[in-house]
């Protein structure tokens, strides 16, 4: 039996430094006051450059000048390498050198970012090796978690459908944070009866619940179904407890078969619910932290919708 077992060496692409890139690595690194801060912005310049330049060929529009490392003022002050994908968020690109197993990730970078590729730099033969990528990281990430290039470019088709919805925004009730087709529990179900069903406290004080209607095609009949996204804040630390219900809109119960998946920062499952002829609501409980990416997927058969969240 053979088994095509993936290696950081298979999932490795090598790709040209051109001209240009070299040219604002130097002008970049020649306004900064050290020369570990210029061999650091050289670096991330390429870096940054090196993955602008493959995700343009991959047919993504970018915004190369758009991001916090082709400003001056924060590339002086701060280790970034951030890469603006035009309506899909920023990208940090993290030059890695060929011996490091382990990749350090500036603590500066690990919120806000729609994820991070790690380029190795080799200027001597003009070439950078795009490692891999990983959703979401730590300070460390170990280099056998990268997934490919190609991997990538499907995450980030994903994420041109599907907005990122700031949770955290919700929480601090910051005006036009609600992101568009989430509305009030009052104002999505029909009835109150449906409404008050929907959630078990609601009395509960400082709790935010917000719904959306789930387009599942033919395979509702015409049975409307909600996911309603409750938050519930802790007083003492950034956790939040998340509870996410798939609901009836305009029947008393669920279509059998219906699934509720919540995936981690890695899109690999984490909780899982499925409706059943008698369900008239199914839900999932976890508690996440400030910072934190989730998502979340409502199937019924071949038909599927994601959201991804932010806390």
């Amino acid at each position: 039996m053979t088994y095509n077992l993936m290696t950081p060496e298979s999932i490795a692409l090598t790709l040209p430094i051109t001209s240009r890139a070299i040219q604002f690595a130097q002008q970049f690194s020649q306004q900064q006051p050290t020369l570990a801060k210029q061999e650091r912005v050289s670096l991330n310049t390429l870096a940054v450059c090196t993955v602008n330049n493959y995700l343009e060929m991959m047919g993504f529009a970018t915004n190369l000048s758009g991001g916090d490392s082709w400003n001056p003022i924060v590339r002086m002050g701060a280790n970034v390498a951030d890469l603006e994908l035009n309506g899909i968020g920023k990208l940090e690109c993290i030059p890695v050198k060929p011996e490091d197993t382990e990749y350090a990730v500036p603590a500066e970078v690990l919120l806000d970012r729609v994820g991070y590729v790690f380029v190795e730099i080799n200027l001597a033969d003009r070439e950078a090796t795009l490692r891999g990528f990983i959703p979401q990281a730590s300070t460390i990430v170990n280099r056998n978690r990268l997934r490919a290039p190609e991997d990538l470019i499907d995450r980030l088709h994903g994420l041109m459908d599907t907005p990122v919805v700031r949770l955290d925004r919700w929480l601090t009730g910051l005006e036009g944070a609600i992101t568009k087709g989430w509305q009030s529990i009052e104002s999505l179900f029909t009835t109150p009866e449906l409404a008050f069903r929907s959630v078990s406290s609601p009395t509960r004080p400082a709790v935010i619940r917000r719904g959306k209607i789930i387009d599942l095609g033919i395979q509702l009949l015409g049975n409307q179904i909600a996911l309603v996204v409750e938050l519930s804040p802790s007083e003492n630390d950034d956790r939040v407890q998340i509870r996410l219900q798939v609901c009836p809109v305009n029947q008393a119960y669920l279509l059998p078969n219906i699934q509720l998946i919540v995936l981690d920062d890695t899109d690999s499952t984490f909780l899982e619910a499925q409706s059943r002829a008698t369900d008239s609501l199914i839900q999932l409980e976890f508690t996440g932290t400030i910072g934190e990416k989730f998502g979340v997927v409502v199937k019924l058969e071949g038909a599927e919708v994601i959201e991804q969240f932010t806390i």
